[in-house]
């Protein structure tokens, strides 16, 4: 894990001296979608040295409609990319520049669920009168998920490092070298954290959608999988009592949770403590909030989530 990106999300962690510290993955689980791609496809569109990819990326969009598997297909090609070394040689300025304008853009591409639940992390006091923070940790670049997540309140952000070096002219300029762990070896960061902060992860939610999350699920108290592939799901069934959340906006917010290998129906406080389901709004008011659609609220006096997708009311 880079140093630098540890030590900083170390520092914001104890600043806060937490008394409990939940988990968050972001891409395809916070996020609706995924920020790589997303960056990807910011940069390609704006640095004409960068057309041959934006190619691909132009004819991956335009049939994205009639694409089957949509989100694993954007997935493995964003991936695919960065390892064809499509940042090499960029001005690491440049990106981050584009990176900060990419996140205020998308803020509101979000799921509900987990966005309710970090609106209720920061409303949250423990007996001690001690506060709950969210870390997130994803594969995503850090020059993006720091800023995606500045914006949502995140307490810590652990990206993926993109390193740069110096060039002739003084420019720092992206190299092929990365560093994954966040995204790749997410159990073993949970638990050097826990022990860092002395935190008792057993009242901790950790979200996630892959078979990356599932060291994360082994840690945590309350693992919420969402909208979860079939790998994950399966993993799933053998922790009992965990929470499965099924999303969309034709369907709404779904939960379920792992009762003797199967899924049943679940009530908010089945899934998360207690302590912090008290401060959620009510599943049938979670909505999605798109871009261009209406701005996300939410009201933790009258527990309303607002944010109605176009046609898809309970209410």
């Amino acid at each position: 894990m880079d140093a630098l990106i540890l030590a900083k999300a170390y520092l914001e962690l104890s600043a806060h001296r937490p008394e409990r510290v939940h988990v968050f993955d972001l891409d395809n689980t916070f996020v609706n979608g995924q920020l790589l791609f997303h960056l990807i496809y910011s940069v390609a569109s704006t640095l004409p040295d960068r057309d041959k990819f934006r190619l691909r990326l132009d004819r991956y969009v335009a049939n994205l409609h009639v694409h089957q598997g949509a989100i694993p297909f954007m997935n493995s090609l964003a991936i695919a990319l960065a390892d064809e070394n499509f940042f090499v040689g960029l001005e690491e300025g440049r990106v981050a520049a584009l990176a900060r304008g990419l996140a205020a853009r998308i803020k509101n591409e979000t799921n509900a669920f987990p966005l309710a639940v970090l609106e209720a992390i920061k409303h949250y006091s423990g007996e001690s009168g001690r506060h709950a923070c969210s870390m997130a940790l994803s594969g995503a670049p850090h020059v993006v998920a720091e800023p995606f997540c500045g914006q949502h309140g995140f307490c810590a952000v652990f990206g993926s490092a993109y390193w740069a070096r110096h060039d002739n002219g003084g420019v720092r300029r992206y190299t092929a070298e990365r560093d994954l762990d966040s995204g790749l070896r997410k159990g073993p960061l949970v638990k050097v954290t826990g022990e860092f902060l002395g935190v008792d992860w057993a009242e901790s939610v950790g979200m996630g959608d892959t078979l990356a999350d599932i060291d994360v699920f082994k840690q945590v108290g309350y693992p919420v999988a969402i909208n979860p592939d079939g790998k994950l799901l399966a993993e799933m069934r053998g922790i009992e009592g965990a929470g499965v959340v099924f999303e969309s906006p034709k369907i709404g917010v779904n939960l379920l949770r792992v009762s003797r290998g199967r899924l049943i129906e679940a009530e908010l406080h089945e899934i998360l403590p207690r302590s912090l389901a008290r401060y959620c709004p009510p599943v049938d008011r979670m909505r999605y909030a798109y871009e261009n659609d209406e701005t996300l609220d939410l009201d933790i006096e009258r527990s309303i989530l607002l944010g109605v997708v176009k046609g898809a009311s309970k209410t």
